[in-house]
């Protein structure tokens, strides 16, 4: 079947500072909206919107504007497939 990455972009929640959303409420639709609503895309969605949240609080910056390289090296160290 098709595979599907989502972007970190989807997690930062529109007109809300520093707010991260995970699982079900993330930005999709179409075939995405879809593919988020299972149970291990809500997990690493959480498990992303955490470590941000994190790196954020560790570097001092906003959530929308952390390192996103960081953010994935961190996630697959811990074992999360970042690109297929």
């Amino acid at each position: 079947g098709p595979i599907y990455e989502i972007p970190y972009r989807t997690l930062i929640a529109p007109g809300l500072k520093n707010m991260l959303t995970a699982g079900r409420t993330i930005a999709a639709k179409d075939d995405a909206w879809e593919v988020t609503r299972v149970i291990p895309v809500a997990a690493l969605t959480g498990q992303a919107a955490g470590t941000a949240a994190a790196l954020a609080l560790e570097s001092g910056e906003d959530v929308a504007q952390i390192d996103i390289q960081k953010l994935q090296t961190f996630l697959e160290d811990t074992g999360v497939l970042i690109h297929i």
